[in-house]
């Protein structure tokens, strides 16, 4: 994104809190679920930004984890995830949203089937066993860290993870509300996260950028379609 970066060691959250019901219906009107609707107005913010500001047309990719354990039955504590590319391409001029919402949608459920996922797995898998293997963990680490820096992230445009639907069981009784921070990226200056807690729902634009253009878009867009989100944010007034 061509914003300008933020000094190290700022990092500056905005939180839109809404009714997590509200969204579930909107997303119902457009035959998608709320994370395939969420990623799609995100991809539509960006879309927006860039048409109104006369920017390149490049294809707007997000980085979107998915959950594993619920394909595989797996009820490991660990990261178990991988990330998918939802995506458009300026193959037109104009792209409404109900159109992103069917591209986003059609890409979701297939990267999200067994078969596609079996094989991602499996190139990952093989890609353990080849020459690098030989080198000490410690360089591996300090290594590939540099690598996906530079160049991994360089292929996603920002990223989008939904947590989904939270659930404590007898603590929620204690716990008001949760909310998830994206981690601070070098190659994705802006990134957005959401989970569902209790009634609400949380959605954050983690940044190292005071540029405020993709949330004002993201939230007057909901606005427009009825569902009001209370702002939070660590911003100084």
């Amino acid at each position: 994104m061509p914003f300008n970066k933020t000094e190290p060691g700022i990092y500056y959250t905005v939180t839109g809190i809404l009714d997590s019901k509200e969204l579930k219906k909107l997303a119902t009107n457009y035959d998608s679920s709320v994370g395939e609707f969420l990623i799609s107005l995100y991809i539509f913010s960006i879309y927006k930004y860039i048409v109104e500001n006369n920017l390149p047309k490049k294809p707007i990719y997000t980085n979107s984890p998915v959950n594993l354990r619920s394909v595989f039955g797996s009820k490991t504590m660990k990261n178990f995830f991988v990330s998918v590319t939802p995506h458009i391409d300026f193959e037109k001029d104009l792209y409404s949203l109900e159109e992103i919402v069917e591209i986003v949608k059609k890409y979701m459920r297939k990267a999200k089937q067994k078969e596609y996922l079996t094989r991602y797995i499996n190139r990952s898998v093989r890609n353990t066993k080849n020459w690098l293997k030989f080198f000490p963990l410690i360089i591996k680490d300090s290594a590939m860290s540099a690598v996906y820096n530079i160049w991994g992230e360089s292929n996603y445009t920002s990223g989008f993870s939904n947590m989904g639907v939270i659930k404590l069981g007898p603590l929620e009784k204690y716990i008001e509300k949760m909310e998830a921070y994206p981690p601070p990226s070098e190659g994705n200056i802006i990134k957005v996260a959401s989970l569902t807690y209790k009634d609400k729902m949380y959605i954050t634009f983690g940044k190292l950028t005071e540029e405020k253009d993709l949330e004002r878009i993201f939230f007057s867009e909901l606005r427009k379609m009825g569902i009001i989100a209370k702002i939070e944010t660590n911003y100084r007034s």
